[in-house]
């Protein structure tokens, strides 16, 4: 699946491109099979988009933030999926979900990614199971949504939103009690597809339908959403995961992509948590 404009003749356009999320508001948008109020649409989604954070050995800061992370669910397994360039290999045994309220940071229970290579830029996915621990944890079951088995059917695409947390955005400070506090900041891009396609395959590039204001830096394993008009009405899924972009547009991995890597992963595990290696999905 692409994140290309389809318009079939028989669907006529409700929302010019511009007004997407003003004429979303006024309309109920599905999203994993519920009707959301379109006023609700944008927290809704940015729900399972997370700071990805590391648990280090440090008196000043026991965290450390390595951009964003997307939730999901699928085939049974709770997985949060960014990409390998946002994490040193020393790190991967490091990185944690964060409790309701900044209380408790928890642990993944493994990781799996594509070998290194450099064909394609789909090959720095990686995946960190957190079956076990939402299990222990009940209240991270809410981070996650759940990714359909097989790759839906696109509609008219009258947008693609971005969540994701850039690192200037991000704060560290200690007040003078000794007390430590970590600022994050989420941040919501709409765009629109970028018409020529790129050399990789894997990959659509979107542009901002406005100028940023912020350094996007950050934004890496963010989630990208695809605003759409179906036959069914108004919807929004999941349309992929960002790998990397500037203040002029960004690449997402698209949705089939995440889609195959995640049905290779989910196969290969067993009920208990898996090891820290290489797939060899291709």
């Amino acid at each position: 699946m692409t994140i290309a404009s389809s318009r079939p003749p028989a669907v006529e356009r409700k929302i010019p491109s511009d007004l997407i999320i003003e004429g979303l508001a006024q309309l109920s948008v599905k999203f994993n099979g519920v009707l959301v109020p379109g006023r609700q649409l944008e927290g809704v989604l940015s729900r399972y988009t997370h700071n990805v954070f590391l648990h280090v050995e440090s008196e000043v800061f026991p965290v450390m933030l390595r951009g964003s992370g997307t939730a999901i669910r699928f085939n049974g397994r709770e997985l949060l999926i960014c990409t390998q360039h946002q994490l040193g290999t020393e790190e991967r045994d490091k990185v944690s979900m964060m409790t309701e309220g900044g209380k408790y940071l928890i642990s993944s229970g493994g990781e799996r990614h594509y070998p290194n290579s450099t064909d394609t830029d789909a090959f720095d996915l990686v995946a960190f199971d957190f079956t076990d621990p939402v299990a222990d944890n009940p209240e991270l079951k809410s981070k996650f949504f759940n990714l359909p088995k097989s790759r839906p059917a696109v509609g008219e695409v009258l947008g693609v939103l971005l969540v994701g947390y850039p690192y200037s955005d991000q704060n560290y400070d200690i007040d003078e009690d000794g007390n430590r506090h970590i600022g994050v900041g989420r941040r919501l891009v709409l765009c629109k597809h970028d018409p020529k396609a790129p050399a990789d395959i894997a990959l659509a590039r979107v542009v901002p339908t406005e100028p940023l204001r912020f350094d996007p830096d950050g934004m890496s394993g963010g989630t990208a959403f695809l605003l759409m008009h179906g036959a069914d009405g108004f919807e929004a899924m999941l349309g992929g995961v960002v790998v990397r972009g500037g203040s002029e547009g960004f690449y997402v991995i698209k949705v089939g992509m995440v889609l195959d890597f995640v049905k290779s992963i989910t196969a290969q595990w067993s009920d208990h948590a898996p090891e820290r290696t290489s797939t060899g999905v291709s």
